[in-house]
């Protein structure tokens, strides 16, 4: 279990990845914790992520939990299972840099790979056979388990098309 007072140190350091929606923090080599500063947000993330690994092509998701920052205001988080990301493995282990030193999803040419229109087509299919469209599944976003799953860590873009959804079909 993740104690507050530990989570507030956390929050105060450089996170290990941000993107729209939440700030990623490293914990162990097979634990980490996404922030997020909108309880729906987080909610809506954690249940998408939680359907993911019950199909198979996304990381265990844990403990939901908030926090009282120091000026007052919350912040939403749950506990998550580790992935490389592919554009880890393209920067770190394959020496990549984006352009500009900043990143965009058309410098990599790697979009225009079909692998990877493979990867991307294989994960969208599998939520829209329930229902959910996907976005945003750029490289950042897309990664492997520690056995070779290949899993989708990113679901604030996501939109559910039949509400009630039943959770608990895929849970």
């Amino acid at each position: 279990m993740i104690t507050e007072l530990f989570a507030k140190a956390l929050v105060n350091e450089p996170s290990d990845g941000e993107g729209v929606a939440c700030k990623f923090y490293r914990l162990t080599l097979d634990i980490g914790v996404k922030f997020y500063r909108d309880e729906e947000e987080r909610d809506k993330s954690w249940s998408l992520q939680k359907i993911g690994h019950a199909l198979d092509i996304a990381p265990a998701v844990y403990e939901k939990f908030d926090i009282e920052t120091s000026d007052g205001d919350y912040l939403y988080a749950f506990a998550t299972e580790l992935v490389i990301t592919i554009y880890d493995i393209l920067t770190s282990q394959l020496g990549f840099r984006p352009f500009n030193g900043w990143y965009s999803e058309n410098e990599h040419g790697w979009y225009k790979h079909n692998e990877y229109n493979y990867i991307r087509k294989y994960i969208k299919e599998q939520f829209e056979r329930i229902d959910i469209q996907t976005e945003d599944l750029h490289d950042k976003n897309i990664g492997f388990g520690p056995n070779g799953e290949l899993w989708c860590i990113d679901f604030s873009e996501f939109e559910i098309e039949k509400y009630p959804l039943n959770w608990d079909e895929y849970v």
